[in-house]
């Protein structure tokens, strides 16, 4: 009974703490099924986050949903702390209660953990990267059917910046660069906030 309870708790305090990993694999899910991709197996936190579902077969499909939980986390972060510091903007901090304090650094601390974890997975950019690949291979007359390819997936030309932009994150996480991007994104909340309050 006691290790059931244990068990619980200690559950509940990872799904706490990783609340932006439970929020990138549910992306990742909603973007499978609003591409109508069978859903095999999903896993928010324990031991590690994972959503397996069938390939989807554009380009495009694969991007969208690759891409979903770092869109997703990132919106939902910047939204939080917007509303955290335009609340109190408007209300003057002398204001906040106590219970109000705490349900405002819950709220920052969720938005810290959706931008945290927006980042995407090796396994996300490895995806685009291997249908980007087939989608290559599959062009006609060779080196000479680059034109041809290059007319046919103008998509996957337009998001070469952005595919860039999330290699760079993922490869960077290791020097933390995914705290440094949480800063950014509070910095760009308070910014906002500051011209909606003050104008």
């Amino acid at each position: 009974m006691l290790t059931a309870i244990k068990k619980r708790v200690f559950i509940f305090f990872l799904f706490f703490v990783k609340i932006g990993v439970v929020a990138h694999e549910y992306a990742h899910k909603q973007a499978a099924k609003n591409q109508n991709l069978a859903i095999h197996e999903v896993v928010y936190f324990y031991p590690s986050g994972k959503v397996v579902h069938d390939q989807p077969k554009s380009y495009k499909r694969m991007f969208i949903v690759s891409a979903a939980p770092f869109i997703l986390n990132t919106s939902f972060g910047f939204t939080i702390f917007f509303s955290i510091i335009t609340y109190i903007n408007y209300v003057g901090p002398g204001s906040i209660t106590p219970t109000v304090a705490a349900i405002l650094l819950f709220g920052t601390w969720v938005g810290i953990s959706l931008c945290i974890y927006a980042f995407p997975s090796s396994q996300d950019i490895q995806n685009i990267k291997n249908k980007a690949k087939q989608k290559w291979d599959e062009k006609p007359f060779g080196i000479l059917g680059t034109p041809v390819f290059l007319i046919r997936h103008m998509n996957i030309l337009l998001s070469l910046p952005i595919i860039l932009v999330l290699l760079i994150l993922n490869r960077t996480r290791k020097i933390y660069s995914h705290y440094i991007f949480t800063a950014v994104i509070v910095y760009f909340a308070y910014y906002a906030a500051s011209i909606t309050t003050f104008g």
